[in-house]
């Protein structure tokens, strides 16, 4: 992990950088969709610029993703995001509980819902 420093003006923010690997679990932009979604990083690819990765989502997409629009999986208990509901769609909800393949949702507007991780999200 590298930690660096991004100075915007007169302003400045710390972050830090994930070395991601074949076989590590992602979170990922996905064109089609304009979204961020999981899956696996599967090789390296060089055809876009500064590189990236082919992604396998769990969805079953696959997608060539650049480095700056990937970082590790690490969403959590407590972590805000977007989840598919009953109804196929998806809403804004927190995270409360994850065994195994499978997340609780706590969704902003009361509701409750078990997802896999094929069901989660986050917002660009």
């Amino acid at each position: 992990m590298k930690t660096i420093l991004i100075v915007f003006g007169l302003f400045a923010i710390q972050t830090q950088i994930f070395a991601i690997g074949v076989g590590d679990r992602v979170i990922a932009y996905h064109e089609a969709t304009k979204g961020y979604f999981v899956g696996t990083a599967v090789e390296s690819d060089n055809t876009v610029k500064g590189g990236g990765f082919l992604v396998i989502f769990d969805d079953g997409d696959q997608e060539v993703v650049p480095f700056p629009r990937m970082r590790k999986l690490n969403i959590a208990v407590g972590s805000k995001v977007m989840a598919r509901f009953t109804d196929g769609k998806f809403y804004p909800g927190t995270v409360a509980k994850i065994i195994g393949g499978a997340l609780f949702i706590n969704f902003d507007d009361g509701d409750k819902a078990w997802t896999p991780w094929a069901g989660i999200g986050l917002k660009e």
